[in-house]
């Protein structure tokens, strides 16, 4: 194994430019979120409208 100078070591680079799987996957888990809190906003909105709600007893 070879030393490195400090030179040498400012000069590595790597792992952050691309993009990663948990990145993406953080991205699909927010995508699904909203998806599912627009639906169920879209079918409140919906039933409030048709008066389509459950009675309470």
């Amino acid at each position: 194994m070879v030393a490195l100078n400090d030179k040498k070591l400012e000069e590595i680079t790597g792992g952050t430019t691309s993009i990663s799987g948990t990145i993406l996957n953080a991205f699909k888990g927010i995508v699904e979120l909203l998806r599912g809190a627009g639906y169920a906003i879209g079918s409140g909105i919906r039933r409030l409208q048709e008066n389509d709600l459950c009675p309470l007893k």
